[in-house]
């Protein structure tokens, strides 16, 4: 599914769109625990009937079928209403994701703020590009681990900058860190 968010922002950068919509950070959750007591109350994988990732799949085992409009609609989404929407405002995956990784003690972290030369090329390749703000362009008092809920330690962030200015380290300051390599 990355592949599908990943060329909708492509193309929304190319096409210059700027526009998105204000959806909530917290629907997710909601959508999440919908598909649970839904799927407690039916006795049947409800979020499955959906998941445009089973579905990219089953399109792809199956062929072209009736699963390939999710996948359509996931990318218009993301195209036309909200840079990142699937991942970041919808995605009940993703919402399990933050919850598990809430408390992970392996995080991103800032190795050194001033390495920073503002080529913004995490925040293109990020799925969540607002943990990135505080960390990288906090106050010095502030932590430079990213500890957001939202933020998946997907790394993409650490491979994309030159500057080696992140890497994965441990939730705890003075941690060791694992670079770049």
């Amino acid at each position: 599914m990355n592949m599908v968010t990943d060329t909708a922002a492509w193309l929304r950068r190319k096409l210059g769109i700027r526009q998105t919509a204000k959806i909530p950070r917290n629907l997710r959750y909601v959508i999440l625990a919908v598909i649970l007591v839904g799927s407690a109350i039916s006795g049947t994988l409800l979020w499955e009937w959906i998941n445009p990732v089973a579905a990219l799949g089953r399109v792809f085992v199956f062929g072209l079928g009736a699963t390939l409009w999710l996948v359509l609609v996931v990318f218009l989404f993301d195209l036309l209403v909200a840079e990142h929407g699937w991942c970041g405002h919808l995605c009940p995956i993703g919402a399990t994701y933050a919850l598990i990784g809430a408390k992970s003690l392996i995080k991103v972290k800032v190795v050194d703020r001033n390495r920073c030369d503002n080529c913004m090329d995490c925040y293109n390749v990020c799925p969540e590009p607002q943990v990135l703000r505080v960390p990288l362009h906090g106050k010095p008092e502030e932590s430079t681990v990213i500890l957001s809920k939202d933020c998946i330690t997907c790394g993409r962030c650490i491979d994309v900058c030159a500057e080696n200015v992140f890497a994965f380290g441990m939730r705890f300051q003075g941690s060791i860190d694992v670079k770049n390599i």
